[in-house]
């Protein structure tokens, strides 16, 4: 019942924008669909193979981090990646709206064993009162760090990529 009242809540979140306004916010990442909210409530758990190698793009970000931490305890190889500067041997400095700079990082590795995808902007308030431009500075993150991943992987075969994201990634 707490779920449902969720979706309810989030599907009112949704209304209060038109199908138009939608469109014309993502009308530069080349999609445009109707916001319909899809919240698994179940899903295969994911094991770690302890000579695994890993990487957590948006690393340094609080769950990125909470991800990376679980994998290391396996004794996983783990590599975390983001925008903001650090010292550590197992991070790279990787934004990943740089088309280059993605495809650099994944050729790094001659073997993923998954890849968990945790990059965001924060943005936070009622959906309702964002601009366009807040709107877009999330889902440039999200849509375009993707697109960018998905290019750089270029059909390589990968054990797992999970996608992680708010609702900004629902609609």
């Amino acid at each position: 019942a707490e779920m449902e009242a969720v979706k309810a809540e989030l599907r009112g979140e949704f209304a209060k924008k038109t199908l138009e306004e939608w469109c014309a916010i993502y009308e530069d990442y080349d999609v445009c669909v109707e916001p319909v909210l899809t919240l698994e409530e179940s899903f295969a758990p994911i094991s770690f193979r302890p000579d695994g190698t890993y990487l957590v793009i948006g690393g340094s970000g609080g769950l990125g981090s909470a991800i990376a931490r679980h994998m290391a305890r396996v004794g996983a190889r783990v590599v975390r990646t983001g925008r903001r500067s650090e010292s550590a041997a197992d991070y790279r400095r990787v934004d990943v709206l740089d088309a280059s700079a993605v495809r650099r990082l994944i050729q790094e590795f001659d073997r993923l064993d998954g890849i968990v995808f945790a990059a965001g902007t924060a943005q936070f308030g009622p959906l309702a009162k964002h601009t366009a431009d807040s709107v877009r500075a999330v889902l440039d993150t999200k849509i375009l760090g993707v697109r960018n991943l998905a290019d750089a992987l270029g059909g390589r075969e990968v054990g797992f990529v999970a996608l992680l994201s708010s609702v900004a990634g629902c609609v």
